[in-house]
Formats: structure tokens, C-alpha cells, sequence
């Protein structure tokens, strides 16, 4: 009951929650200046990018080069027991494909990085977001179609 004598207490000793004349908006507002356009990238960056779309279009292409191989051997697989030697192989062209498929998430990764410091530096730029956006395909790319194969083998 202690507690809720403290409500019954005079209501001029607490003060007002009526908006004072400090707390109310006065003034103008200015419109930030326009941002200036990203710099050019540095000779260094081109090349970086170069490399990094090198990179994973070698590593796509391998996925590419792999993903038949796997193909035939899960389609051999359905219907075969998980201990069979044919299931077993499909699950490691399966796992081969996906060590396949990180070396292409490792370019977009460094690609994620560069683009990180460039956002936060105000610095991204046409050819790094092209770069960035030419790997996101490629590995969407195989993302779909190790997903098709996971559907084909149960798993």
C-alpha cells in the first residue's frame, strides 16, 4: 500500500509533461550539398578487379566442366540405396561441385570486401559494382544448379 500513496501525491510538486519552448522545432533546414561523382578507379583496382573476374569465370568454368560428370552419376544413383557404391559417388561429385562452387564465393567475397570499404569511403564505382555483379551471377548460377542436383539425389 506504500507504494501507491506516492500516485495520490499533489500534482504540483511534479513537473509539467506539456512541450516547453525549448523542445519546439524552430529554423531552417538547408538541403545537403550534392555528393561529388566517385573518383576513377586507380590502375591498381582495375587490375585487382580484373583478376577477381578472372578468377571466378576459371573457377565457374570448372564448375561447369564438372557439373555433367555429376549429373550422370545421380541420375544413376536414384533409387539406390544410401550405402551403394554408385549413391556414394554421386554424394562426392555432389561435394566436389560445391568445393567448386566456393572457389567461385571466394572471388565474390574479396569483391564484397572491396565494395565494403569503397561504400564506406564514398568510393564505389561502375566497374567495381560490374565485377561485383558479373560474380553474383555466376555463383546464382550454380547455386541453381547445385540445388536442381541436391533435388535429383534425395538430399
Amino acid at each position: 500500500m506504500a507504494g501507491l500513496s506516492a500516485c495520490a501525491a499533489a500534482p504540483d510538486r511534479y513537473p509539467s509533461l506539456a512541450i516547453r519552448d525549448v523542445e519546439r522545432v524552430e529554423g531552417r533546414f538547408t538541403p545537403a550539398p550534392a555528393a561529388e561523382p566517385p573518383a576513377p578507379p586507380s590502375p591498381q583496382q582495375v587490375q585487382t578487379l580484373a583478376q577477381l573476374r578472372e578468377q571466378a569465370r576459371t573457377a565457374h568454368a570448372r564448375f561447369l566442366a564438372a557439373a555433367p560428370g555429376a549429373q550422370r552419376l545421380i541420375t544413376a544413383a536414384r533409387g539406390s540405396s544410401d550405402t551403394s557404391n554408385i549413391f556414394i559417388e554421386a554424394q562426392v561429385a555432389l561435394s566436389a561441385l560445391e568445393s567448386l562452387r566456393s572457389e567461385t564465393a571466394i572471388a565474390l567475397g574479396e569483391a564484397d570486401s572491396l565494395y565494403i570499404v569503397a561504400a564506406t569511403e564514398g568510393r564505389v564505382n561502375e566497374p567495381l559494382e560490374q565485377t561485383r555483379a558479373i560474380i553474383v551471377d555466376l555463383v546464382a548460377d550454380e547455386d541453381t544448379a547445385l540445388a536442381a542436383l541436391r533435388g535429383q539425389i534425395g538430399r
